[in-house]
């Protein structure tokens, strides 16, 4: 038998980070995770290194043409990066 105030594992779990003030770093590690469904296997071979930072992006990146490319399509990654994380999580994108 329910009890009326019983909710979703999930649900609990969501409340637990907000709580925690963890959600953001939840949030940025599945972002990182996603880095090559979402840019493709192209693009996460290119990627040596990637972490969020305060809302800040940082990607070092081994092909000049490549990074270069991705800089002008900053916003876009931004837009799709936010879009999967269901938030405002990135903010600004650092290319090395």
């Amino acid at each position: 038998m329910r009890k009326a105030n019983d909710q979703l594992f999930g649900d609990a779990f969501k409340d637990w980070l907000k709580d925690a003030k963890m959600d953001d770093k939840f949030r940025s590690a599945a972002l990182i995770n996603a880095w090559p469904q979402l840019l493709g296997p192209m693009i996460a071979k290119h990627t040596s290194a990637i972490s969020i930072v305060n809302g800040v992006l940082f990607l070092s990146l081994d092909s000049a043409p490549l990074r270069q490319e991705l800089f002008q399509s900053r916003d876009k990654i931004i837009q799709l990066l936010n879009q999967e994380a269901g938030a405002e999580v990135i903010k600004e994108v650092v290319f090395r």
